[in-house]
Order: structure tokens, then C-alpha cells, then sequence
């Protein structure tokens, strides 16, 4: 096999599709609760009307579950105190003045934004 042949047979091995966005079907959900039978009842009719409301052609359901995560992990990161030590990491840069100290954090707050995954800025 000629070095010409051997780069087209890696190339070729390499051309994958494209991956396309296919919505989740939920046919069932596990809703646990220890209230008593009636009250459970009311509770399961509520949980299926909400999801058949937000169950719309235009729901895009990879965006609920990423910013349902993103919410577990900022609660997480809170309990952990890591939001303690990125608020003393930022103190030095605030104590440089109203001014100067916010202009600074809102250009490297800009800078961070403009850094995108599915058109949701990573900084929010």
C-alpha cells in the first residue's frame, strides 16, 4: 500500500456523521413520596400536568438538564465554600477601588462570556 493509499484509508476511516439531536421520549417517571395514598394521588396528578405542559415540540430538554446540573453544582460549590474562597480570591482586585477594582472584574467577566458552549456563556 502506497503512502497516497494509506492517508485516504486513515481519512476515510475517520469521516464520521454528524451527530443529530434526538428528542427523549418519557414514557414513565418515578415520583417516591411518603405521603398517604390521597395525597400522593393529588401529588402525581400534578407532577402530570406539569410535565405535559412543559413536554412541547419546543422543548429542548438537554438545556433543562444543564442548567438543573448547573444549579446542583453551584448549591454543591456553596456548601463546599468554594464560592467563599472565589469571593477572597476577588477581594484584592475589588479593594483597588470602586472604580478600578469593578471595571477590572466586569472586562475579565466580559472576557470569560464571550467563551460559549451551545451559545450559553460559560461566566453565567
Amino acid at each position: 500500500m502506497t503512502t497516497l493509499n494509506q492517508f485516504a484509508s486513515i481519512f476515510k476511516a475517520a469521516h464520521k456523521p454528524v451527530h443529530a439531536y434526538a428528542r427523549p421520549r418519557l414514557e414513565r417517571i418515578l415520583l417516591v413520596s411518603d405521603l398517604n395514598a390521597s395525597d400522593a394521588e393529588a401529588l402525581a396528578a400534578r407532577a402530570r400536568a406539569f410535565l405535559s405542559a412543559i413536554d412541547g415540540p419546543d422543548t429542548r430538554w438537554d438545556r433543562l438538564a444543564f442548567f438543573g446540573c448547573l444549579f446542583i453544582v453551584i448549591n454543591m460549590m456553596e456548601h463546599a465554600l468554594v464560592l467563599e474562597l472565589i469571593g477572597a480570591g476577588l477581594q484584592p482586585v475589588l479593594d483597588l477601588g470602586e472604580v478600578l477594582g469593578t471595571g477590572i472584574l466586569l472586562i475579565v467577566s466580559a472576557i470569560a462570556s464571550s467563551v460559549t458552549v451551545y451559545a450559553i456563556p460559560v461566566a453565567a
